[in-house]
């Protein structure tokens, strides 16, 4: 069997390399070998988003429009259909989930996430929703409950104002009243009052899930520069949390980590694309702790408490 597009809406290369369909809304027919059509997949809930060359084949990855979920198509070398199934490797999904994204070919490839601040950039950054991120420091503060902020703590306090950006371009001020440290390099800081339903308050990884099942998927990091980046996640141990540069991520997304890029967040792409908190740049050893460790939670939900807030934060599933 051969796969064949409709209309010869035929595979581009996209800029990191994978094959993508050329207008993303044709059918995808499967043809035997005498002609006839034996499968037919239209547009209406899947969507083919990356082709990977396998070392037998290639690898489909379809998402399904109406609940988010990935499938993957096993191709042999000729095109020859192979297997099919649903994705729920936690590793693989957060590597469609990137590769999907990057795969975009109106994205702009520039990494800023704020040209002159507090303006948004018009990059592929523009698809992640950035607002619960003090950009007014190079110490940051990301927000994990409307009135705590996580950080660095070897970078120490978060200086006055902390500005957070909402998609509307309105800029809302808060500062810290009082922090604990915590755990592997985590500062918990309790702002001065809740932060509004506009601006965004990132779960964690739900600690059901190890990190070593995420290792080999892909995340969004950041630093002092106010720029995004992608890296694989890569095995470290204990605590923390480690990215390194992936030969399928163009080069212009990946940048080594310097000095004042502490405490700067790194994200994973849960379900629908929701931006779950990974790590918190500890840049002494260029990785972080990792915040989907259940004894960094447990530690964090103390300090919340000793500091009085009402809050707590969420966690997700990331499937």
């Amino acid at each position: 069997m051969l796969i064949e597009y409709f209309e010869n809406a035929f595979l581009l290369t996209s800029a990191i390399g994978f094959p993508v369909k050329s207008d993303g809304t044709a059918s995808l027919f499967i043809r035997g070998t005498d002609g006839e059509i034996v499968s037919e997949q239209t547009d209406e809930f899947w969507e083919l988003i990356a082709v990977e060359a396998t070392a037998d084949g290639y690898q489909l990855i379809w998402d399904n429009n109406t609940n988010g979920n990935l499938a993957e198509w096993i191709l042999d070398a000729t095109g020859n259909f192979v297997s099919e199934k649903v994705l729920a490797a936690p590793d693989v999904l957060l590597r469609a989930r990137v590769l999907s994204l990057l795969s975009n070919d109106d994205i702009n490839p520039q990494v800023k996430i704020l040209d002159s601040y507090p303006e948004r950039a018009a990059t592929w950054t523009d698809s992640f929703d950035w607002s619960g991120v003090n950009w007014a420091s190079s110490k940051a503060g990301t927000a994990i409950t409307p009135d705590i902020v996580v950080s660095a703590a070897h970078f120490g306090s978060i200086p006055a104002p902390l500005q957070f950006v909402t998609e509307d371009g309105t800029v809302i001020t808060r500062s810290v009243i009082d922090a604990i440290n915590v755990g592997t390099d985590v500062r918990v800081s309790r702002l001065n009052e809740p932060l509004p339903s506009e601006v965004k308050i990132y779960q964690l990884p739900d600690p059901s899930i190890s990190y070593s099942e995420l290792e080999g998927g892909l995340s969004i990091y950041t630093n002092r520069e106010r720029t995004a980046h992608a890296g694989v996640i890569s095995p470290i141990g204990g605590q923390l949390a480690d990215l390194n540069q992936d030969s399928s991520i163009p080069s212009n997304l990946w940048d080594e980590l310097e000095g004042g890029d502490s405490g700067s967040p790194a994200f994973i792409l849960g379900s629908n694309n929701e931006e779950v908190l990974f790590t918190t740049w500890w840049i002494a050893s260029e990785s972080g702790p990792y915040y989907g460790d259940s004894d960094i939670q447990l530690a964090i939900n103390n300090a919340i408490d000793q500091l009085g807030s009402p809050y707590t934060f969420e966690t997700h599933s990331l499937i």
